[in-house]
């Protein structure tokens, strides 16, 4: 049974995955869309774009175990937490709402 402090970790988890997926979202039809208008004939745009799709294609995979772990660990998996506890280590980074986040987290699942 998980205490109200876990569960809230949990859910932080999710939201700061869901917002990373829309973040990505809305950085590709950006970046999309000036590719679109500027239409240049340019030979390695083409790698770059590519370069590009592999870095958003890594953060979409760390944003959708992130969801992955947080919901793992609130239908009360042990590996979700450890995850849980693994990204909020990585979260501590993103200052100033992350690093929050990883510290609020930390000591919500550690405190044990």
């Amino acid at each position: 049974m998980l205490d109200n402090h876990s569960k809230i970790a949990a859910v932080l988890h999710i939201i700061m995955g869901a917002f990373l997926l829309l973040s990505l979202l809305f950085i590709m039809l950006f970046f999309g869309g000036m590719a679109a208008l500027a239409q240049a004939d340019v030979p390695f745009v083409g790698w770059i774009a590519g370069f590009g799709a592999f870095i958003v294609g890594l953060f979409a995979l760390y944003g959708v175990a992130q969801i992955a772990a947080a919901v793992a660990y609130l239908n009360g998996s042990p590996a979700g937490r450890t995850f849980v506890i693994i990204f909020s280590v990585i979260a501590l980074f993103n200052f100033p709402l992350g690093t929050a986040a990883g510290a609020y987290s930390l000591w919500a699942l550690l405190r044990k």
